[in-house]
């Protein structure tokens, strides 16, 4: 991770050398960011030292996330009933609504991973009204990717308890999507309608965000193969 930092932050010197050093200032938050990854996961590193340590970052972790789901949760009740999705569209702390609806798709890892554990323990099911509270703040991204991804690691979060939980999960998932859509929020599905596009005189095709994943997906796909 060192020699990896090191040689991806020296692009600051490329930078220098072939666009002056206004190039460098004019994109020097996006460079910030970049280089807090590396700080951050050197910090964390140096911070856990046990178990216990490590147990105590996670619930800072937690404690984090809650205070981003609050400002989240003010946003939402804000835009309550606009007239669009775009309108609608909650940004969160991150001002951007595929960023926050990822980072709440993530970030709900350790209370999914809490609950798994414990769930016969009747202390823990006050944190049920937080998930429901925040898969609805997850719907009001209207981050497709970000949907998907949160059944995605709930669904991993299970495999890690039985197979059987990840079956019932997923069948649920398929009975509603196919039996009781009514079920699903309007908004929801009017947003993966989205997915394609249907102009007048034109094929059906899908929208420019999907398409242009898609690209990006079967790139990555090609560089894996080339070198796994």
């Amino acid at each position: 991770m060192a020699a990896w930092g090191i040689i991806t932050i020296l692009s600051g010197v490329t930078a220098v050398v072939y666009g002056g050093i206004s190039h460098l200032l004019k994109y020097l938050l996006e460079f910030k960011g970049w280089i807090d990854h590396f700080l951050v996961f050197f910090i964390f590193a140096n911070l856990i030292r046990d178990g216990k340590m490590a147990r105590r970052m996670v619930v800072y972790l937690m404690m984090g996330t809650f205070a981003v789901f609050l400002f989240g949760l003010d946003e939402m009740l804000e835009k309550a009933g606009r007239s669009s999705i775009e309108k609608s569209r909650v940004l969160g702390p991150h001002l951007q609504p595929n960023d926050f609806g990822a980072f709440l798709a993530y970030s709900a890892g350790p209370f999914i991973g809490l609950f798994l554990m414990f769930w016969r323990n009747m202390k823990v099911w006050p944190v049920m009204p937080f998930f429901l509270l925040l898969l609805k703040l997850l719907l009001v991204t209207f981050s497709r990717g970000a949907m998907l991804g949160f059944l995605m690691g709930g669904a991993t979060a299970a495999w890690t308890r039985s197979i059987a939980y990840v079956a019932t999960a997923i069948g649920i998932v398929i009975a509603i999507v196919l039996f009781a859509p009514q079920l699903l929020p309007e908004s929801v599905l009017a947003r993966f309608k989205q997915t394609q596009t249907d102009d007048p005189g034109t094929t059906r095709k899908l929208d420019k965000s999907s398409d242009h994943r898609l690209i990006l997906w079967g790139a990555a796909i090609e560089m894996t193969k080339e070198s796994p």
